[in-house]
């Protein structure tokens, strides 16, 4: 058990270098004092991080500047980490007041590890066992994949991973590096990617915010699934509570989050979490200025919201009340079937309570429809697809800003298509081609904005100043 206290700042150039450091496991304390350490440039194998392993420890007030870089260039135990602080973190941990000014990266070197690649500003894999916190942690740096996946990819501009089975608590974190992912995709590998985290698992998030980009840009196609969040990108098994946390920033382009690469997966954009599944969560008093945009063509479906992308997989309730979106949804290529939403994108096979949201954002879609799609555009939400038996709500919810279906040309499909002022449409699940019954209230919604369709459309698609189809 270690007891550490920088005196002064220290400028590693020309002292530490790749071949003389490797990362080791720190346990104990480590008071940074409010000193910096600069300079300090490692490209390694596997752990490319100040630390290897934080076990038990406590950290605190500590930086590392711009002079800095963490670049690992290939696997160790079939496994990445990359980040200024620490590869893995395990136990029970405190980090506090901790800031990266430094860039990130997987590099186009590395070829990636089978059991997945950990890309994060300040930790890259934070799996803890007992009551952990991470408090006050600033990323400045760019954080990039440019690896060749073979395992799935977690990017998250403080940390990759954010996980623990009692109880993580990330509060007054910020993210203002670009979050990149321009790697090859070969596989069905899935590309998770958030401002703060890009997965996270029983994690409280309070007063967090991303001002930085999170984009996926590749020139091969992404065979997997990709999620992109200004908070997290992905949450799986996931019970906590969000309050107060923001994407953006009123009346500048930060927050930016974009898919540019073309995918067979699917792709889940939300100005909070691009997806969640499986055990519920409640978002509360979340704040989305950043533009939520998809430009990539997509041969699978799409799902983007001003807060949520998609929530699927869930018996219990989750609750999405008191956000806002100010951002533009949209959708701008050719794809196989998409939902966009002011607040939520689609909510799949989930029993949902949408409540006392604003949405003054635009959506739109301008990308073509081709045979067999359903194209579906709200103010508050884009489509439901409940399962048998399940129970929705939307209530107290306002929107503001304009719902736009403007492609150039669309086919007849399969599937109904919907644009309207709160709901662009609700179906129950489809089960051997035959839409189940489920329950849905609408109540005390108002809608201000424009609701329109130009372009072909098609003649299975339905406007509607609060709902578009209820099926």
């Amino acid at each position: 058990w270690d007891n550490v206290t920088l005196k002064d700042n220290i400028n590693c150039a020309g002292v530490i270098t790749s071949d003389n450091w490797t990362p080791n496991q720190f346990s104990g304390v480590f008071h940074g004092n409010g000193k910096t350490i600069d300079n300090f440039v490692i490209e390694k194998e596997g752990h490319a991080a100040f630390f290897r392993k934080l076990q038990g420890a406590t950290i605190q007030d500590l930086t590392f500047g711009e002079g800095c870089s963490f670049t690992s260039t290939a696997p160790v135990d079939d496994v990445v980490y990359a980040a200024s602080l620490a590869g893995e973190v395990r136990g029970g941990v405190t980090i506090t007041n901790v800031a990266n000014y430094g860039d990130v990266r997987i590099s186009q070197n590395a070829t990636s590890g089978a059991m997945g690649d950990y890309l994060g500003g300040i930790c890259a894999y934070f799996l803890a066992d007992s009551d952990s916190r991470m408090t006050g942690c600033r990323n400045y740096g760019d954080l990039t994949y440019s690896a060749s996946a073979a395992g799935t990819v977690y990017c998250g501009g403080v940390a990759a991973l954010a996980a623990t089975k009692v109880g993580l608590t990330m509060t007054d974190c910020e993210n203002h590096g670009t979050v990149l992912f321009d790697g090859t995709n070969s596989t069905k590998v899935d590309v998770n990617l958030g401002g703060i985290a890009a997965i996270a698992n029983t994690v409280n998030f309070d007063s967090c915010v991303n001002l930085g980009a999170v984009k996926s840009s590749t020139s091969t196609t992404v065979t997997g699934a990709t999620n992109i969040g200004g908070i997290v990108g992905f949450m799986n098994n996931a019970c906590g509570t969000i309050t107060n946390c923001v994407n953006g920033e009123a009346g500048s382009a930060k927050g930016a989050l974009t898919n540019e690469s073309s995918a067979s997966g699917v792709v889940r954009i939300g100005g909070f979490v691009g997806s969640i599944i499986s055990k519920p969560i409640d978002v509360t008093g979340f704040k989305n200025y950043g533009p939520v945009t998809n430009n990539g063509a997509v041969s699978n479906w799409t799902a983007l919201g001003g807060v949520v992308g998609n929530i699927g997989g869930v018996a219990d309730v989750n609750t999405i009340s008191g956000c806002e979106n100010h951002g533009e949804v949209s959708n701008t290529k050719v794809v196989s079937r998409v939902s966009l939403g002011g607040v939520v994108g689609m909510i799949q096979k989930a029993n949902t309570v949408v409540a006392g949201n604003r949405n003054a954002g635009k959506v739109t879609n301008t990308g073509d429809a081709p045979a067999g799609i359903g194209v579906t555009l709200g103010g508050i939400v884009g489509r439901i697809e409940a399962a048998t038996n399940g129970e929705n709500a939307i209530r107290d919810n306002a929107n503001n800003g304009d719902v736009i279906f403007a492609a150039a040309g669309a086919e007849d499909g399969t599937m109904l298509s919907g644009v309207a002022g709160i709901l662009g449409g609700h179906a129950g699940n489809i089960v051997d081609k035959v839409y189940q019954p489920c329950k849905l209230t609408i109540d005390n919604c108002s809608n201000t904005g424009k609701v329109e369709k130009t372009g072909a459309g098609a003649s299975r698609m339905y406007v509607g100043g609060i709902a578009a189809f209820l099926n």
